[in-house]
Formats: structure tokens, C-alpha cells, sequence
């Protein structure tokens, strides 16, 4: 980023001990101060921030994260409170849920006539359950009766594998856990 090598001193300059002291020292400053500007920059967006960045945002959503929580996560969970605003409709559910989950990475299941809504998340997404079962309870009427859940390995997805294969895992495993692409 810095480029001072269009500053230079005359080379017997350059040899004194004390000018080689004093370049040694500014590389060393010069790229802490690299170092910062670059986490700033990371800082800008929280896709892309730091640790430094994400604790900062938890602290202005008073938000606490779990020891066990992943950077991923804590920056999922600030995802879903910095872009909070209402009214939502369902479009704005929608895109909520393509932003934190991804686009087909989950079931939309809203039944207007009986006001139930069913959203189930692919096993690949099931650390974000919780955090997105509080974020429907929030932003949802409280006439629309809500179930969050986990979508579940099916017969077509282990279909492709030999029972030789799959006895190597329990019954549980075999619907609750993310099978290997083989």
C-alpha cells in the first residue's frame, strides 16, 4: 500500500547505522499500520468483518454471544438485528431469509386461510435455527402460528447410497446428519 521507494538518500547515507535503525523501525510501523487500515476496511460490512468488527456490533445490539459460537454465527446473528425495519411483508421475509440463509436452503410454508407459517432449514443451516426462530417470533403477527424446524434427510436423498454404506451410520444419523457427497 505505502511505496516510499521513490524516496531515497544518497547511499552513504543509506549505511549509516542509525538511518538503517530508523528504516528498520518505520517497515515495522508502516505495517502495523497496513495491518489497520485493512481491518477497517473489513470492518465496513459485516460480511466481511473482523472479529474486532463483529464484537464491536455486538456490543451496539447488545447482543451476547455463546463461547461456542463461531464467527459465522455471531455474524449471522448481528445480520439478523442490524437490518431491522417494519413493516415486514412476506416479500421482506423472503429476502430476509435468502440474505442469512441462502436461496434454497429452507421451506416457506405459509398457509394464509389457517395463519400458520412453516419454515423448516436444511441440516446444512441447523446452527441458525434458534437464532431465526427469534427473529420470526419478532417480526411476525401474532395471529400466525409459527413452526420452525429442520429439513430432514428423505429416502431420495439416500437413495443414492448401498445399505453397506449407510450402516455405517445410526438411525438418527442417517435423518439428522449432513450426509458426505459421494
Amino acid at each position: 500500500m505505502f511505496n516510499i521507494e521513490e524516496i531515497r538518500l544518497p547511499t552513504h547515507l543509506e549505511l549509516m547505522p542509525e538511518i538503517v535503525e530508523i528504516n528498520r523501525v518505520t517497515d515495522i510501523q508502516l505495517a502495523k499500520l497496513e495491518d489497520c487500515i485493512d481491518e477497517l476496511r473489513d470492518n465496513l460490512l459485516i460480511m466481511t468483518s473482523r472479529e474486532s468488527g463483529i464484537s464491536r456490533r455486538e456490543k451496539i445490539l447488545k447482543i451476547s454471544p455463546l463461547d461456542t459460537d463461531s464467527l459465522e454465527e455471531r455474524r449471522f446473528r448481528i445480520l439478523l438485528n442490524w437490518y431491522d425495519s417494519y413493516p415486514y411483508t412476506e416479500k421482506d421475509i423472503l429476502q430476509r431469509l435468502n440474505r442469512l440463509c441462502g436461496a434454497g436452503e429452507y421451506i416457506f410454508d405459509l398457509d394464509k386461510t389457517q395463519n400458520n407459517l412453516e419454515c423448516r432449514l436444511e441440516l446444512t443451516s441447523k446452527k441458525k435455527r434458534d437464532a431465526l426462530e427469534l427473529l420470526l417470533n419478532e417480526i411476525l403477527s401474532l395471529n400466525i402460528a409459527l413452526t420452525v424446524g429442520l429439513r430432514y434427510n428423505q429416502h431420495v436423498k439416500l437413495a443414492r447410497f448401498t445399505h453397506g454404506q449407510l450402516s455405517a451410520y445410526t438411525h438418527q444419523a442417517l435423518r439428522e446428519e449432513v450426509l458426505p457427497n459421494e
